[in-house]
């Protein structure tokens, strides 16, 4: 079974450590995060370039229509932020789609809304873990948030089928955060978390 290692940065690391990550961060980036007015925005946009160099070695980046960033001839890539922690997936021949959300109960009437019939359950953890699932699965499939109630959320770990593609999501709860990577095919795969400290 493939591993797939999930990168996560702590704001609080990102701001003891501004002045270093200012200095690996691209001069775009760096201009991306200070548009921001709020510092912990700031601070999540800077940790997704930090992320984009420590893993990717500041490469080129492009844009989908969706918006989805990529690089030519690869490797796949997706990055994800909620909170606290900024995320980072890579896979080297295959699409790839990551999630992460904080657990916060004010979100509930929103998931509510988006998740199917079928979806709606009572434990927060659960409506959290389908909501990533299914984020997930629309970055990797480089679709819209808009498409997010046409989109499947179940099974949380396993096999699934999109527009005709098949894909494969594992889906957790990590710090009172939920986080979902999908990739495409139907090959199973384990998540390894490696934050950044």
């Amino acid at each position: 079974m493939e591993n797939i290692t999930v990168h996560i940065i702590n704001i609080d690391y990102i701001k003891k450590h501004e002045a270093t990550i200012l200095s690996c961060v691209s001069k775009e980036r760096i201009e991306k995060a200070r548009a921001f007015k709020f510092e912990e925005d700031q601070l999540r946009s800077l940790g997704a370039g930090y992320l984009i160099y420590k893993y990717l070695n500041n490469p080129e980046i492009k844009y989908k229509e969706s918006k989805k960033p990529y690089i030519e001839g690869g490797p796949y890539f997706n990055i994800s932020h909620s909170g606290k922690y900024v995320v980072i997936v890579t896979h080297p021949t295959r699409e790839i789609g990551i999630d992460i959300e904080e657990i916060d109960e004010k979100h509930i009437s929103t998931i509510k809304y988006v998740l199917l019939e079928e979806e709606q359950v009572d434990d927060i953890n659960t409506l959290f873990m389908l909501w990533s699932a299914k984020e997930s699965l629309l970055k990797c499939n480089s679709k819209g948030i808009g498409d997010i109630r046409k989109c499947v959320g179940s099974p949380l770990n396993g096999k699934k089928i999109y527009e005709g593609k098949e894909y494969y999501s594992q889906t957790m709860i990590y710090d009172s955060y939920s986080l979902s990577v999908s990739i495409e095919g139907d090959l199973p795969f384990k998540i390894e978390i490696e934050e950044i400290a």
